[in-house]
């Protein structure tokens, strides 16, 4: 299981992104910078907070950016499909990676998505 560094603020983004070949030279910065996305630790709680469908949008960026990047270390972790062969949950998170990406989902779009409900809820 991959370190994950408290959020300290440490981190320059803009001198990340202009850095070349940042994502295979700094690839473990951006995995956790993901992480800190997916879990709501980032931007901290002082700061102001973007609008959720734009962190969504950034973090599927990102994730795409580093799944089609090379990764530095060879093939120390092996890189998601673009598409899996079911669109069944077979574990916790969806995939071994625990991304919460059904990648297959093809029935629920922009235009869908205002037709979902709440079906059943546990109290």
């Amino acid at each position: 299981m991959p370190q994950h560094e408290p959020s300290s603020g440490s981190v320059d983004m803009q001198q990340l992104i202009a850095a070349p070949n940042s994502l295979v030279d700094h690839r473990d910065t951006w995995e956790n910078i993901a992480y800190q996305l997916r879990s709501g630790r980032m931007p901290p709680d002082a700061a102001p907070k973007p609008a959720r469908a734009d962190a969504d949008a950034a973090l599927e960026l990102l994730s795409r950016a580093l799944a089609a990047s090379p990764n530095a270390l060879g093939s120390r972790t092996a890189q998601a499909p673009a598409e899996p062969p079911t669109t069944d949950w077979f574990t916790y998170g969806y995939d071994a990676e625990r991304t919460n990406w059904a990648r297959g989902e093809t029935r629920i779009t922009k235009d869908t998505a205002r037709q979902l409900q709440l079906t059943w809820r546990l109290l």
